[in-house]
């Protein structure tokens, strides 16, 4: 299991690494190395730099009463939620490859979103996609197919979150005066997402007429851009946007249960309002997975509506955790496939002996 594990590491940053076909150079002199560290010690500072300043408004001995006053069921319940994420990622997976024409099983590709999100809490964010691709591949899924769907598969999921953020936004005006973003941002940002999956779709097309050394890089686009076609244009279309739509109002409710576990008293509108805009955020990579962002946002969201700067700030961490959390049955998974795989080579070696 630990060899296995080594290899989907390794594996999974040269996947990060193959934008061409020159290696690439390992020594310590290499600018994309130094660049590579400049990036996690940029985040770094984001997240302690923010950390360290929500701390200097916050009661330590409040937030600790906060944080062991909380309602267990309510709080299994929220986890549970956060569990779903893995689950409704994996079907989401399967919905894409499905209209793509590479059929998986869901509850394989469910497995591997799961360790995907765990490779994710311990190495950059593309590290795990790289997993998944690698993972992916080895139980026969083609290596475009594995690339375009999960590419796809996000993307698709971040455009839910931008509609989400935008229709909330009205209602994040109402709840909390002045602490909504200007409406022109949001659209943008959708506007975008939504001419890039056009631009993508119709990609081919434009590239037909192109020729010459990038031919390589053109065909790459042009199967791409029939892959966005079958996904967007087909009749698993609906159930896709379905799940996208569901897997991001799981972080609402998921938010609403642990606000519940912390006695926060707080209608059901306000965390409509201010998960989407919060999960948005943090998808920006400019902290360490989200941390220091989120909690400086959710700490001032919060406040608007009356919540204590150490109730927000709990209910903030545990949300943290709880992301964090949720990606550990990845590792059972993961044990789980490796015992599997031990066994059926021992039982081939042995049949070969015999």
């Amino acid at each position: 299991m630990t060899a296995m594990f080594k290899e989907v590491v390794v594996r999974s940053f040269m996947w990060n690494d193959m934008q061409s076909d020159q290696s690439v150079a390992l020594s310590a002199g290499d600018p994309r190395r130094w660049r590579d560290r400049f990036v996690v010690l940029v985040k770094a500072a984001v997240t302690g730099v923010s950390l360290w300043y929500i701390g200097r408004m916050i009661d330590p001995r409040a937030l600790q009463h906060d944080l062991a006053t909380m309602s267990l069921p309510f709080l299994g319940l929220s986890f549970a939620c956060f569990l779903m994420i893995a689950i409704l990622g994996g079907a989401r997976w399967w919905v894409v490859l499905r209209a793509m024409g590479q059929p998986s099983r869901l509850s394989a590709l469910t497995a591997l979103f799961w360790t995907g999100m765990l490779l994710n809490q311990i190495l950059p964010s593309a590290a795990g996609d790289g997993a998944r691709v690698w993972l992916s591949v080895r139980r026969g899924v083609p290596l475009s197919a594995s690339v375009h769907s999960i590419f796809l598969e996000r993307m698709l999921m971040v455009l839910a979150l931008l509609l989400i953020v935008l229709v909330t936004q009205p209602l994040l005006s109402y709840v909390a005066p002045g602490a909504s973003e200007p409406l022109w941002v949001p659209v943008v940002f959708l506007i975008g997402g939504l001419g890039g999956l056009g631009l993508v779709a119709v990609a081919d097309r434009i590239s037909a007429r192109v020729a010459g050394r990038h031919a390589r890089i053109l065909h790459w686009l042009a199967e791409l851009s029939r892959d966005t076609r079958c996904v967007v244009a087909s009749r698993w279309t609906a159930p896709l946007a379905l799940l996208c739509l569901v897997g991001n109002l799981n972080f609402v409710v998921a938010g609403g249960l642990l606000g519940a576990a912390l006695g926060l008293r707080l209608p059901f509108a306000d965390y409509l309002a201010f998960i989407p805009l919060v999960v948005a955020v943090t998808v920006i990579p400019i902290s360490i997975a989200g941390w220091g962002l989120r909690e400086g946002l959710i700490v001032a969201l919060l406040a608007k509506v009356g919540i204590s700067h150490e109730a927000a700030l709990a209910f903030s961490v545990m949300f943290g955790v709880f992301s964090a959390f949720c990606s550990l049955p990845g590792l059972a998974l993961w044990w789980k496939d490796s015992a599997a795989k031990d066994v059926a080579a021992l039982t081939n070696t042995e049949r070969h002996r015999v």
